[in-house]
């Protein structure tokens, strides 16, 4: 039993110092919020667009033309 505790301590060491996985994990989640960033920045420029379209249109309308 005791063998199996030691190598069961090795074990656990080894799995708390590896850090293999943690750079792409990391990068993963960079990309996610740039993309996440990316849509937002398009969805809020195709709204200001659309407000600017229905602000002209009732100016049009509101000047007589």
């Amino acid at each position: 039993m005791g063998q199996a505790m030691s190598h069961l301590m090795r074990l656990t060491r080894a799995f708390r110092s590896d850090t293999r996985g943690a750079v792409a994990v990391e990068y993963g989640i960079l990309v996610l919020m740039l993309v996440i960033a990316l849509i937002g920045m398009s969805s809020m420029t195709n709204v200001s667009k659309s407000q600017s379209n229905t602000f002209n249109y009732i100016s049009s309308k509101l000047a007589g033309e």
